[in-house]
C-alpha cells in the first residue's frame, strides 16, 4: 500500500499519496526548523517554504529549558555537578533529536562554522562573566547582567529563528540568502543552530569549571592575628 505524501529532507517537495491529495505531509521532528530551500533552478521570486508547522510542545519546552537554565544562577547559589550536568544533558537531547547528519554540500559548512564559532565566542564570554567565589569551603556562583544576555541570546536565537521563518515573514529572506551563498537546505540550518547552541553551552560549562578549579586552588587571604599589625 502507498503511503501519504512525505516531505522530502532535502527539497522540501511531496510525494503524492495514495489518493492523490498532494497535500503537504508533516515534517519529521528532526527537521523542524522549516526553511526555504534553495533547489537548482530555483528563483527568489518563486520560492516557497516548506511544509511548515508550528513548534511542538517538546521543542517549546527544551528551548525555554535551555533559556530558563541561567536564570537560576541570577541568585547566588552553590557550585554543584547540577551546574555542569543539567544543560548539558538538555542540549544532548537537542543534539540527539535534531542532528541526523552534518550536510557538506554547497557553503553549508561555511554557515554551519560560523554560527558553531558563534557559539564558541557567547560560551567562553559568559563563562567569563560568571563570577564564581570561595566560601566557607564551597563554590558559589551568580551569572551576571553580561552572562544571562550572552546565554539567552545563544539559547534562544534557533526559537526565534523559527519563529521568524514561520510567522514573522522572513521564509522568503532566508530563501534569497540560501541561494546565494550557496546554502543547500533546511538540515544546513537545523544542524548550524544545533551545534551553535550545543557549543556554547560546552565552552560556557568548560569555562566555568577551568575558573572554579582556579580558584578553588587560590591561596586564601591572610587574616589579620589579634596583636599584630600587618
Amino acid at each position: 500500500m502507498a503511503r501519504d505524501a512525505v516531505p522530502t529532507a532535502r527539497h522540501g517537495g511531496t510525494r503524492p499519496g495514495a489518493a492523490g491529495r498532494g497535500r503537504p505531509a508533516r515534517t519529521p521532528a528532526r527537521s523542524r526548523i522549516s526553511t526555504p530551500f534553495s533547489t537548482p533552478g530555483s528563483r527568489p521570486g518563486d520560492l516557497r517554504r516548506s511544509s511548515l508547522e508550528d513548534m511542538t510542545a517538546t521543542e517549546w519546552i527544551t528551548d525555554i529549558a535551555l533559556v530558563l537554565i541561567v536564570f537560576r544562577q541570577l541568585r547566588e547559589g552553590r557550585l554543584d555537578r547540577k551546574t555542569f550536568l543539567l544543560p548539558l544533558a538538555i542540549v544532548a537531547f537537542v543534539a540527539y533529536s535534531y542532528l541526523d547528519s552534518v550536510p557538506t554540500a554547497g557553503n553549508d559548512l561555511v554557515l554551519i562554522a560560523t554560527l558553531t564559532a558563534v557559539g564558541a565566542a557567547l560560551g567562553i564570554a559568559g563563562g567569563i562573566h560568571t563570577r564564581i567565589r570561595a566560601l566557607d569551603g564551597d563554590l558559589l556562583i551568580k551569572a551576571g547582567a553580561v552572562s544571562a544576555t550572552l546565554w539567552i541570546v545563544g539559547m534562544g536565537a534557533r526559537m526565534g529563528f523559527q519563529t521568524w521563518v514561520e510567522h514573522g515573514g522572513g521564509a522568503d529572506d532566508v530563501a534569497r540568502f540560501s541561494l546565494t551563498h550557496h546554502i543547500t537546505g533546511q538540515q544546513a540550518w537545523v544542524t548550524a543552530f544545533v551545534l551553535m547552541a550545543l557549543t556554547e553551552v560546552v565552552t560556557r560549562v568548560a569555562t566555568i569549571y577551568v575558573r572554579s578549579r582556579t580558584v578553588r586552588t587560590a591561596p586564601a587571604p591572610a587574616r589579620p592575628v589579634l596583636g599584630t599589625t600587618l
